[in-house]
Parts: structure tokens; sequence; C-alpha cells
């Protein structure tokens, strides 16, 4: 039973685009190929959210936000005859796995503490081929020609934690803060190399551990 300070909704979200830029190269003979431009090209989004927010009782508030979704579409690149089958893909931006939860918590002191925990599944990422005995754009480990976007770089996990401590003055409130990001120190890769010769190789990665303070005077 859902309790009474507590609301779950559910959010569908849908968006195609059409008349893209799309680029296609048809075979005319063995030598030569014609490259063809249009705005054919088209491209969607579906999603579904899921959301829970407890409101503040019992000393502490939640929100939880989990979403499900899926960014397929044509590439703009100009693809070879042989890889003309693989122009529609996931996108850039496909994230298919996204957990948002945060909450207030109210200790002893008047202390309050704000956790934020975030998950999201790894991007799309392609190979690029270099190999000169293949002619595609992008292939997979092996060599073999694939869809744009065909590989996937590992999931990201952050975990923050704020403190925060109001002092009430005659003439205004102080409020010191300390906030810790990455409080778990995970390593977030966010680029990887996508050359044949080290694919998925990390090339960047996100912030560490960071630790901050801050006051605040309100008057």
């Amino acid at each position: 039973q859902r309790p009474r300070d507590a609301k779950v909704s559910v959010t569908f979200n849908h968006r195609e685009y059409k008349a893209d830029f799309l680029a296609t190269a048809t075979q005319l003979n063995k030598t030569d190929v014609l490259d063809t431009y249009t705005n054919l090209g088209t491209s969607k989004y579906n999603g579904v959210e899921f959301v829970i927010r407890k409101y503040m009782s019992r000393h502490f508030d939640l929100l939880a936000h989990y979403t499900l979704s899926k960014a397929v579409g044509d590439t703009t690149s100009i693809l070879s005859p042989l890889q003309q089958q693989y122009q529609y893909g996931p996108l850039d931006w496909d994230q298919r796995h996204t957990v948002v939860v945060s909450s207030n918590i109210e200790l002893p002191y008047q202390v309050r503490m704000t956790p934020l925990f975030r998950y999201a599944s790894g991007r799309p990422y392609s190979i690029v081929n270099n190999l000169p005995t293949v002619e595609a754009a992008w292939i997979d480990p092996q060599g073999n020609p694939v869809n744009r976007n065909h590989e996937r770089m590992v999931a990201n996990t952050t975990v923050d934690l704020t403190f925060q401590r109001g002092f009430h003055f005659t003439r205004g409130v102080l409020t010191p803060t300390l906030e810790i990001l990455n409080l778990t120190n995970h390593v977030n890769i966010i680029g990887v190399s996508t050359s044949i010769s080290s694919p998925g190789r990390p090339t960047a990665a996100d912030t560490s551990r960071v630790m901050q303070v801050g006051l605040e005077y309100r008057f």
C-alpha cells in the first residue's frame, strides 16, 4: 500500500523528427559511386519515466526517477554501398537507463544531510575503420562492418553528499555547507578510443572525489 505522504507517477514521451539531412551512396558500376543528399532522414525518441516522490515526514523526504529510453535515427555521414543497410541506428545520446535518487534527511542538532545518487548506462560509440581491406565507415572489434554506435561505454555511477546547518541570528541566517562530490571516488569513463587498434580504451574520466566548503549568509 502506498503511504499517504508519497506520490507515484509515470510519463511517456515520444518525439519524432522528419526531413533530417540524409546522405546515401549508390553503386553505379564497379568503379563509380553516386552520392545523393536529401532531407529524407528521420529520427525518433521514446522514453518512459517513473517517479516516486515522498514528501517531508518522519524527518526525511525522497525523490526517485527512473527513465527507460531509446533514441535512434539516420546518420548524416556518407556510407559506402556495403554499409548502406546500417544507415539507421542508435544516436550519440542514446542512453537506455537513467536513475536519479535524492533525499533530505533531518539529523540531530538541526543538521540536514542531502544524499544524491545517479546512475546512467553507457552511451554508444563507433569503432572507426582504418583497415584498407574493408570498405566501411564503422566496424566491430573483429573488423566486420556494423551499424553506427554499435559499441557501448561502461555505465557511470556517482554518489554526492551534502551537510548543512543554519544558525539563526537577529539580522539573518548563517549556513555553513560541506559538500562531497563523488563520495566513493568511482572512476566514471566519459570518453573512449574509437580506433580499431585500441577500441574502448578509456581516454577521459569525469571528476574524482571533491570536497568543498561553503558559507552562506542571508539577511
